[in-house]
């Protein structure tokens, strides 16, 4: 019962989300024996210190404040990898959030037929079914404050129908099929170009993971098939009609961020406060929250350090995803689809300035990190990387041989 509680105030209310987080952040904090500084939580913890340093440089309330739900996110890290986490406890939950998600899914739905509350007021922001920031166009947020951020979870938890579908006994399988058709419309009436970008990544990175060089064709093809329809038939998308006045937009976007992180190289201009900076300062006419990709929104906010850092952290979360992968362990695939997804939306947004959102980032990283361990431990990742290597390099033969004759 603790685990659907749990769940539900992640998916079904951006201030639940916070204050659940706040709530594990403080168990942690008085029940936790050992703090384990592998090397992400060390990249965690100077990430957290550093915005700390800077927030009180520019005597910043809004950047101590995002700091503290930085901090609150290191320990919630500490949290999943001091957990010893079984497969058949990982397979639970994951069933729970993905049959769960699809109720904010529903949401959407009847948001996009009128038949939901819609009036903008402090319950309806609290439950994040009216976007913080008014928006012109007709587009929903599920429970998620922001299409873009809606369309982020419905992305991953896409990606998390398909490892389950897998996985699925018959009948099961209908049902899972019937509920990524609801997502997959949710995820189209969001509106969101770059969810969608982040749902076919995240596929894509699931069917290598999965599949190998079995996968290489297909996902070939869905890469290709997107650029194509991207440039010569940009209308088939989500609000295809504006791709290029959307385009010119987000460069303008890029070229203030980047102007204000060369003004402030070093230490950025502190975690969260680019929205409330003037637009003589940003270069932009209206206020921006951030940056619209995530490596530059870092940049901007923490400066080259806090970049390096988040570089830093991201090495370790593929290395442990490798490992898993090598040994064969079942819940990598959508492990790394959810990585991929979350990175390619990253690339034209900034997902993870959402704490709803970003818990999605930390979550995957901590049980990467939790389970990587496990598997060097059991003696099993050595050999495994062996035949990894030796598969692989047998197929590239295999193939070459017939290519010659």
């Amino acid at each position: 019962m603790g685990v659907e509680l749990s769940l539900t105030a992640i998916l079904y209310s951006p201030l639940a989300c916070l204050l659940w987080l706040v709530g594990v952040a403080g168990y942690t904090l008085f029940h936790l024996r050992e703090v384990k500084l592998e090397p992400y939580s060390v990249g965690l913890l100077l990430l957290t210190m550093w915005s700390f340093a800077v927030a009180v440089f520019y005597n910043s309330w809004v950047s101590m404040a995002a700091t503290v739900v930085l901090a609150c996110f290191f320990l919630f890290h500490q949290w999943i990898i001091s957990r010893v986490w079984q497969e058949e406890e990982l397979d639970r939950l994951f069933r729970r959030l993905f049959h769960l998600g699809t109720g904010t899914a529903l949401i959407g739905w009847l948001q996009q037929m009128d038949q939901w509350p819609a009036a903008a007021n402090v319950f309806t922001r609290m439950m994040g079914w009216v976007p913080l920031v008014p928006i012109s166009e007709d587009r929903i947020s599920g429970t998620f404050s922001n299409p873009n951020f809606a369309a982020s979870w419905y992305a991953v938890l896409l990606i998390l129908g398909l490892w389950m579908w897998e996985r699925a006994s018959r009948a099961g399988k209908r049902l899972i099929v019937a509920e990524m058709i609801v997502l997959m419309g949710a995820l189209y009436f969001t509106g969101s170009r770059g969810g969608f970008m982040a749902w076919l990544a995240g596929t894509g990175c699931y069917l290598l993971v999965r599949y190998r060089r079995q996968a290489w064709f297909g996902v070939g093809g869905m890469a290709a098939l997107l650029l194509t329809v991207g440039f010569f038939r940009p209308e088939w998308l989500p609000r295809g009609h504006l791709f290029w006045q959307s385009l010119e937009t987000r460069l303008d976007i890029w070229r203030s961020g980047l102007d204000l992180f060369l003004s402030r190289p070093v230490t950025g201009i502190g975690l969260a406060n680019m929205w409330f900076l003037p637009p003589w300062e940003t270069g932009y006419p209206v206020p921006l929250p951030h940056a619209h990709n995530t490596l530059l929104s870092v940049a901007v906010e923490l400066g080259l350090i806090g970049l390096v850092l988040f570089v830093w952290m991201q090495v370790f979360v593929w290395k442990g995803l490798y490992q898993l992968t090598a040994a064969g362990r079942p819940h990598a695939p959508v492990l790394a689809g959810a990585m991929a997804a979350l990175m390619a939306h990253g690339l034209v947004d900034h997902p993870l300035f959402l704490p709803q959102v970003a818990l999605i980032y930390f979550g995957v990283s901590g049980l990467v990190l939790s389970l990587a361990p496990a598997v060097s431990t059991t003696g099993q990742l050595a050999p495994d990387l062996v035949r990894f290597w030796k598969n692989s390099h047998r197929s590239a033969t295999f193939h070459s041989s017939i290519t010659h004759r």
